[in-house]
């Protein structure tokens, strides 16, 4: 009898086993989701800037297969269910639509901890965007090259979306560390008070928020003023003009006012008074640069940042 009795007991603790597997082992290979994400949004262009860290088992240093994508949901702040987007519906609080974006490059994983950035989304490509969003959340997916549809695809959300992800392996739910309240980025319209004879700057955009590298920088000692050179990121090349092609090498031109006492008496005269706090960036370095997009009608005719709130390094796309 005790023979059979541990017979039975092996038996199904076997079968428990045997059916509990398939759903770890589904489990394992699906990322964990964010850990940590912030967002920014900026008033007027509508601009906003995620990024975050997340964690993946799969992720390790042999890894061939398993590339982490990533898409944005909102909460949108004039809506009355205050409920967030996610994977199941292509809507417009689905950021991406049915598409994602791909982390590292769009490599394989290598560490179980990885970084994520994005700041294409604004008012222009997503018009949801015109008021700031009540919440940022972020799911995480495992993608597989060739994957047209449904599992390890790279369709973000709605019909066939990749079921592989931080969002349905969670119960359908978001983490806590998934979603952020995005901090609302104002540009100090205050600034305009220290610009000498700003009626020679056309004003085309009041807040702006724009990101790129820096690849110049030059202290003019007559207006005390900072002028740098950057070259915008691809989803800003529109802000460009001709003018800038053909006395900028291409560049949009950011000027930090008031960065040093100026010797012209009129911009000394428009400086008194406020202390410049900006951090001048160094060449090579990626940045994001908040301000007023502006036509300097009464000087060559380029496009310029002008005057500027803030200069904030960031990780590059």
């Amino acid at each position: 009898m005790q023979i059979k009795h541990y017979l039975i007991v092996g038996v199904m603790f076997y079968v428990l086993v045997a059916m509990s597997f398939p759903l770890l082992s589904a489990y394992a290979g699906t990322p964990h989701g964010p850990t940590q994400v912030t967002a920014s949004y900026t008033s007027g262009s509508g601009q906003l800037s995620v990024s975050g860290t997340y964690f993946w088992d799969e992720c390790k240093n042999k890894n061939e297969k398993h590339i982490v994508g990533f898409a944005i949901f909102i909460d949108d702040g004039h809506d009355s269910n205050k409920r967030v987007g996610n994977p199941k519906t292509n809507n417009a609080e689905a950021l991406y639509g049915a598409s994602m974006h791909l982390a590292n490059d769009g490599t394989p994983c290598k560490t179980k901890t990885g970084t994520f950035a994005d700041d294409t989304h604004n008012a222009s490509t997503n018009t949801i965007l015109q008021f700031p969003p009540d919440k940022v959340c972020v799911v995480i997916y495992d993608v597989e090259e060739n994957k047209q549809k449904d599992g390890h695809s790279q369709i973000g959300s709605g019909r066939h979306h990749n079921t592989e992800n931080s969002f349905e392996k969670n119960g359908k739910h978001y983490t806590t560390a998934s979603c952020t309240v995005p901090v609302t980025q104002q540009c100090d319209p205050t600034l305009w008070d220290h610009v000498w004879s700003p009626s020679r700057l056309k004003i085309v955009d009041d807040c702006i928020a724009v990101t790129g590298v820096v690849t110049s920088v030059d202290q003019i000692t007559e207006d005390g003023d900072v002028h740098i050179w950057l070259h915008v990121d691809p989803e800003f090349a529109y802000l460009i003009n001709e003018n800038n092609i053909k006395y900028n090498g291409g560049n949009l031109v950011v000027e930090v006012i008031c960065n040093q006492l100026p010797e012209d008496p009129v911009a000394k005269a428009a400086c008194e008074g406020y202390e410049n706090h900006i951090e001048i960036p160094a060449l090579g370095t990626h940045v994001s640069i908040t301000g007023s997009y502006v036509i300097d009608v009464a000087f060559q005719g380029h496009a310029e940042i002008h005057p500027i709130t803030s200069i904030q390094e960031t990780a590059a796309g």
